[in-house]
């Protein structure tokens, strides 16, 4: 899973990835433009049963976050 993110995230780092008996929790900071397709490669990865998006949401404009889970 973490190979999955260091391929498909812009900044890696600032994305923890935990899991738990095929349940992927993702939490840190991601661009607006990354989250639905992170999100979906890493519910490819065999193994991964669901993934749980906890990531905040950063647009361009400095300090404008949101949940990822407001992104559709």
């Amino acid at each position: 899973v973490r190979a999955t993110v260091s391929r498909n995230a812009q900044n890696p780092s600032a994305i923890d990835v935990s899991t738990q008996g095929g349940v992927v929790t993702l939490t840190g900071r991601i661009p607006a433009s990354e989250v639905q397709e992170l999100v979906e490669k890493v519910r490819g990865v065999p193994g991964v049963t669901s993934v749980e998006n906890r990531m905040e949401v950063h647009d361009a404009s400095p300090g404008a976050t949101r949940p990822a889970s407001s992104i559709s």
